[in-house]
C-alpha cells in the first residue's frame, strides 16, 4: 500500500511511513557494505518524506513529534550522487561527497517550523525535548565533518557553543531515571567532537577552552566522567596537531576506525529517556549501532593486509567482537522481530554473517601467537569469542553442542588465565549468562549444577563464591529466606514478619539505572495485587552514602512499599548469593518464605504479573482441592 493509498487514515497512514522500504536492487560488483548503505540512506529518505506528508495531512495527532525525532537522530545525508556516496562512505576518510542542496535546504527550512511547534506542544516531554536537541547536536557534528572534508568554511566556534548550551540547559537531572541519558549524551557528544578534533580545525585554544567550560558546566555534575585524564592529555595528540607527537601511519589509521571512541553498544535504551519503549525509539538505537558496528568492522578488514601492525590488529578484533553487528539486511524489519522476540534469520544478510564467520579463523591464527600480544589481549578475546557464542545460543543461533563448548571455555578462561590475573572474565560470563538466566540457554537446574560444582574447588574466590551462592540460593526453595534490616526511618525491619504473604525482595542500588527504570512497572502492579496480599520489600544497598538520592527516588517515583537500609550487608549478601556484582536481583517469596522465582524470572518486572497469577491461581486450585 503506498502512502496516498493509506493517507485518509492517520494509523493507516502511519503504519506505510514506519514500514520498511523495499531493498533496493545490488548492482553488479558491488560489496554487500556498500548496498547496505545505500539501502539505510534510502529508507531515511523515504521515512522523512513521508513524515513531513504526515505532519501537515493530521496536525493533530501527536505521533508527529515521535517521527520529528526519529528523522533527527537517523537523518540521511542527501547524497547528489548516493552511489558514490556509498562507495566513499565505505572508505576510511570522511565522506566528502556533494549533496543534493536543494534536498538539504527544503528539510532545514522545514525544521525550524516544525522545531518550534515541537518545542512548545504541551504533549513534549523536557525529555523529549532534550533527545531531539541531542540528536540535532550529533548531525550538526557529522555535517560539519563532512562540510569540512570539502574543504568549505565551517563555524566551529558556534558548534562549541551550542554544545555547551545544551549541557547548560539542564544543569540537574529532571529526575533519576533521567541521570544516565544525561551522562550517556555527554559521553557521546563530548568524545565525538574529541576525535573529531582535527576534523573540525579546533586548535589548541579551541580545545583547552572547550575542556574548560566543560569543567566549569557538566563534568563536575556527573558521577561517571566521559572522557578519561589519558584522552584528555592526548587530546592534541589524537586530534592531529602539527604540535603533538607524530603517530605512525599505522597507529593513526588504526585509530581513526569510527567506533574508536563511541559507545554505542552501551548507549542507553530507549525506555531510559522518559519514553515509552517503542518502535520508533528502538530503531533509532538499533540502526545506529548497525551502520556504527558494521563500518567499524569493514574499515579494519581493509586495513588489516595495509597496516599489519599486530597490537592494533588485536585491539581491533577485541573491538569488532564486542561491538559485533547483526547484519540486519532491514533494519525496521529487524526491529520488529526484536520486539516480537522472533527468530531474526529471515531479516540477516546470512552470506555476510557467513562471510565473518569464515574469515575470522585466519584473522585470529595470524596474530595469535605473535610475541607482542600479551596474555591480556588474548584473555580479551578469548572472554568476548564465549561471550558471542552464549549470544547466539540464547538466540536461537547455535545448536547444544556448541553450548557444550561455550560452557567448557568458560571453565578454560579460568585455568588458562586466572593464575595471571584474568580469572575475572570467567565470573563475568558464569555470573551474566549461565548462573543469572540459565533457561536462556536451554539449560537445566541439573546442567547449572554440573557446570558450577567444578568452581566449588577453584583457588578463585570469586568463581567459589558464584558457586556457593547458587546453591545457597537454591536452597532457599525448601528453606525460607531469613533477612532483616532497618528502614529508612531506622525502624527495625525482618522480612519473616510478612509470612503469610508474597513477597518480592527487590535488591538495588542508586548508580544501577535498571533497577530504577523497573520499578515503575512493579510498583504499578504491586499496586494492583496488594490487596491479594502481595507485598514488595526494596532493599538498599547505598542508603548511607546516597539517603538524599534513595528518599528523591521513592518520591519521584510515588512509592509506596518499605526500604530497608542494607548498606553494611551488600559484601555480605552479594557473597552468600554469588550475585557477582551484578543488580538488581529479585526473590520472588511464597507465603511461607520459600523462593519461587528469581531475577531471570521476574525478568524486571515484566513477567512479575504472570508470575502472581499462576501462583494465586495455584492456591484457589489447592483450596478447592482440598
Amino acid at each position: 500500500m503506498t502512502y496516498e493509498e493509506a493517507s485518509g487514515t492517520a494509523d493507516r497512514a502511519w503504519a506505510v511511513l514506519t514500514s520498511g522500504s523495499e531493498t533496493p536492487e545490488r548492482r553488479e560488483g558491488e560489496s554487500a557494505f556498500v548496498h547496505f548503505l545505500r539501502n539505510v540512506e534510502l529508507s531515511n529518505q523515504r521515512r522523512r518524506d513521508l513524515g513531513m506528508q504526515f505532519w501537515a495531512d493530521h496536525p493533530d495527532d501527536a505521533r508527529r513529534y515521535q517521527w520529528l525525532i526519529l528523522a533527527t537522530h537517523l537523518a540521511p545525508h542527501y547524497p547528489a550522487d548516493i552511489e558514490a556516496w556509498a562507495e566513499s562512505e565505505a572508505q576510511l576518510e570522511t565522506n566528502a561527497s556533494p549533496i543534493d542542496e536543494q534536498a538539504q535546504s527544503r528539510w532545514d527550512t522545514a525544521y525550524l517550523r516544525m522545531r518550534d511547534e515541537f518545542w512548545s506542544a504541551s504533549g513534549v516531554s523536557d525529555a523529549d525535548r532534550r533527545y531531539l536537541w541531542y540528536g540535532e547536536i550529533e548531525q550538526r557534528i557529522d555535517r560539519f565533518r563532512r562540510v569540512a572534508a570539502r574543504g568549505e568554511p565551517i563555524d566551529v566556534t558556534a558548534l562549541l557553543d551550542e554544545v555547551i548550551a545544551y549541557f547548560a540547559e539542564f544543569p540537574a537531572y529532571l529526575n533519576e531515571l533521567d541521570r544516565d541519558p544525561f551522562e550517556e549524551a555527554a559521553t557521546t557528544i563530548i568524545r565525538q567532537m574529541v576525535f573529531a578534533a582535527d576534523e573540525l580545525g579546533l586548535s589548541v585554544e579551541d580545545r583547552t577552552a572547550f575542556r574548560e567550560a566543560l569543567d566549569v558546566g557538566v563534568l563536575q555534575s556527573l558521577e561517571h566522567q566521559p572522557i578519561d585524564e589519558d584522552l584528555w592529555t592526548n587530546f592534541v595528540e589524537l586530534g592531529g596537531s602539527d604540535t603533538a607527537p607524530m603517530l605512525s601511519d599505522s597507529a593513526r589509521s588504526w585509530r581513526r576506525l569510527p567506533s574508536r571512541g563511541a559507545h554505542y553498544e552501551q548507549r542507553p535504551m530507549p525506555s531510559h529517556w522518559g519514553q515509552p519503549h517503542s518502535l520508533e525509539s528502538s530503531l533509532i538505537v538499533t540502526q545506529q549501532r548497525e551502520v556504527l558496528n558494521r563500518r567499524y568492522r569493514e574499515l579494519g578488514l581493509r586495513l588489516w593486509d595495509r597496516y599489519p601492525d599486530p597490537i592494533e590488529r588485536m585491539f581491533w578484533l577485541i573491538q569488532t567482537l564486542q561491538s559485533r553487528p547483526r547484519y540486519l539486511d532491514s533494519i525496521v524489519d529487524g526491529v520488529r522481530g526484536i520486539e516480537a522476540n522472533e527468530n531474526l534469520t529471515s531479516h540477516i544478510d546470512l552470506d555476510e554473517s557467513a562471510r565473518w564467520r569464515a574469515v575470522y579463523p585466519k584473522l585470529r591464527a595470524a596474530i595469535w601467537n605473535n610475541p607482542a600480544i600479551v596474555q591480556e589481549s588474548r584473555a580479551s578475546l578469548r572472554f568476548q569469542e564465549l561471550r558471542n557464542s552464549l549470544l547466539d545460543i540464547r538466540s536461537g543461533r547455535a545448536s547444544v553442542e556448541e553450548l557444550s563448548e561455550a560452557l567448557a571455555g568458560v571453565h578454560e578462561l579460568w585455568v588458562v588465565y586466572g593464575e595471571v590475573g584474568y580469572g575475572f572474565h570467567a565470573r563475568r560470563l558464569a555470573s551474566s549468562y549461565v548462573v543469572r538466566s540459565p533457561e536462556e540457554l536451554g539449560m537445566t537446574e541439573v546442567d547449572v549444577t554440573t557446570f558450577l560444582e567444578p568452581m566449588l574447588g577453584y583457588a578463585d574466590d570469586g568463581l567459589r563464591t558464584l558457586a556457593e551462592g547458587w546453591f545457597r540460593s537454591r536452597a532457599l526453595r525448601t528453606t525460607p529466606l531469613e533477612f532483616s534490616a532497618p528502614t529508612l526511618a531506622g525502624e527495625p525491619f525482618d522480612v519473616a514478619d510478612l509470612r503469610g504473604k508474597i513477597v518480592l525482595m527487590d535488591y538495588w542500588t542508586t548508580t544501577c539505572s535498571a533497577c530504577i527504570a523497573a520499578m515503575p512497572l512493579i510498583h504499578e502492579i504491586y499496586l494492583e495485587y496488594k490487596d491479594k496480599g502481595f507485598e514488595v520489600v526494596s532493599v538498599n544497598f547505598d542508603a548511607e552514602r546516597n539517603r538524599r538520592k534513595v528518599e528523591r527516588i521513592e518520591h519521584e517515583l510515588g512509592l509506596t512499599w518499605p526500604t530497608l537500609n542494607a548498606e553494611d550487608q551488600w559484601e555480605e549478601a552479594n557473597a552468600r548469593f554469588g550475585w557477582g556484582n551484578i543488580l538488581p536481583v529479585y526473590m520472588l517469596l511464597d507465603r511461607e518464605g520459600k523462593l519461587v522465582a528469581d531475577s531471570a524470572d521476574v525478568d524486571l518486572g515484566r513477567n512479575l504479573r504472570q508470575l502472581l497469577d499462576d501462583m494465586l491461581a495455584a492456591e484457589e486450585n489447592q483450596d478447592v482441592a482440598q
